[in-house]
């Protein structure tokens, strides 16, 4: 195991002529789990004058990464799209630098023919968008050189929940900002053509017939937006392709309008399934009517109340009404001819509720007799009470003409003074007691007493 800085290789997971990428942990801990990639041309083989010529151009290459280790580690300090640079260093073995170990890249996608879902592979296209801005604006030029091979992802069963950065940008500084900005454009086209055909585009100049045309691989992955997608795609291809045509912002922009519209996992949808049956529960709970008490009086005393119809009790009580209308009828016994009915809705009615009873025409008995015995009441038994101010004149005297009497009504049902020994018997006759007449007819007489 070669030391590293504060780390030490593990084992080697990739190697071209240029660099090597080994497995590595920080001395002292059990797990792999940083990347510890070194970049170094071989200077074995070479004769002392090749060596001598040669080393020129291999410190401008050395140079060069170690500008572009830099430019990654400004990067990533300002973006979770870009690979950290946790150490770094340069010595006789190369320029090397340590990150966090990425077991999958896009180009294990590519050589395995992964089928990705239209949500994982807008997530892709828009995290590498995203890592080449965010490196345009930390440095004043974005990434330069995106390939399937410098785009890593995280462990993680779902794509959509692995960490997805870019690595290993191009050396160059502010006047290549155009050139670098277009490339990547051009580059996450390409990148996007080969997840979706699922093959491998070495030399794209080769390999590409433009425009891109639809085709069920298209068809399948996109469906109605397959037009959409195909000229999205040609345009990043497209050979002329410029800034005032495409930038990595508008690009994002685009992006973010292609997604789908947000669907909700089974677990959310059943815990949303939940709360709308607990808020269509709590609706129905308080739908259910609630009682509320009310006491019932009335003028005078002893009316039987029926609710709905329902015979509740005699006055005064009180009533446990459920929420709703309801009828409320009062009748009283000695005043047959009323009926008071009113309707009240619970809640919201008072506390209280009171049934005046108004005065009414009642019958009456009186008794008659020759002119020269006048004319005479005996009693009142229909609930009326009657206070007079005296007796009437008789009516030989004024048979005809109209008799004034001064009448109260309280309902109480007391009997009325005799004014003529009952036992004497003579024609009956009925008589009407209005609210504020008492009219009196019968053979011998006809007199009209008002009430006052």
């Amino acid at each position: 195991m070669a030391l590293f800085g504060s780390f030490e290789t593990e084992r080697e997971v990739y190697s071209d002529p240029i660099y090597t990428v080994y497995s590595a942990r920080r001395r002292g801990e059990k797990k792999a789990d940083y990347a510890l990639k070194v970049f170094s041309i071989q200077r074995v083989g070479f004769d002392p004058e090749t060596a001598a010529d040669l080393a020129p151009l291999l410190v401008d290459i050395e140079g060069s990464r170690i500008q572009c280790i830099e430019v990654q580690a400004r990067g990533a300090a300002a973006s979770r799209f870009i690979a950290p640079v946790i150490e770094k260093g340069h010595d006789e073995r190369g320029v090397w630098y340590a990150t966090r170990f990425y077991p999958r890249s896009v180009n294990k996608l590519i050589i395995g023919k992964v089928s990705l879902t239209r949500d994982a592979l807008l997530r892709l296209l828009r995290s590498m968008a995203q890592g080449a801005l965010d490196l345009k604006r930390a440095c004043g030029r974005s990434h330069g050189d995106i390939l399937p091979s410098n785009v890593q992802i995280s462990s993680g069963e779902k794509l959509g929940e692995s960490e997805i950065v870019v690595s290993d940008p191009m050396p160059g500084g502010h006047e290549d900002a155009v050139t670098f900005e277009i490339h990547d454009l051009r580059r996450i086209g390409l990148i996007l053509l080969q997840l979706v055909q699922q093959r491998a585009i070495g030399n794209e100049e080769d390999f590409l017939i433009l425009p891109i045309l639809s085709s069920p691989q298209w068809t399948n992955l996109f469906g109605k937006d397959t037009e959409t997608w195909l000229g999205l795609c040609n345009r990043l291809l497209d050979p002329n392709l410029s800034l005032q045509q495409m930038t990595l912002e508008r690009l994002i922009a685009e992006l973010e309008g292609l997604q789908p519209k947000q669907s909700f996992p089974p677990k959310f949808a059943v815990a949303g399934a939940v709360a709308a049956f607990c808020l269509v529960l709590l609706a129905l709970l308080m739908l259910i009517p609630r009682a509320k008490v009310i006491s019932v009086t009335s003028d005078p005393p002893g009316a039987t109340v029926l609710v709905d119809k329902q015979m509740q009790g005699v006055t005064p009580l009180k009533l446990k009404l459920k929420k709703g209308s309801h009828t409320i009828e009062a009748q009283h016994p000695q005043i047959r001819s009323q009926i008071i009915i009113t309707n009240i809705v619970v809640p919201g009615s008072g506390p209280k509720l009171h049934f005046q009873f108004a005065n009414g025409s009642v019958a009456v008995a009186v008794s008659s007799g020759p002119p020269a015995y006048g004319t005479h009441l005996i009693a009142a038994r229909s609930g009326t009470s009657f206070e007079h101010s005296g007796a009437p004149e008789a009516a030989s005297k004024r048979a005809s003409a109209p008799r004034h009497l001064s009448l109260s009504f309280d309902y109480r049902g007391q009997l009325l003074d005799s004014w003529l020994n009952p036992n004497e018997k003579y024609s009956r006759v009925r008589i009407t007691c209005g609210r504020d007449v008492l009219s009196v007819t019968g053979v011998y007489f006809s007199e009209v007493w008002k009430a006052i």
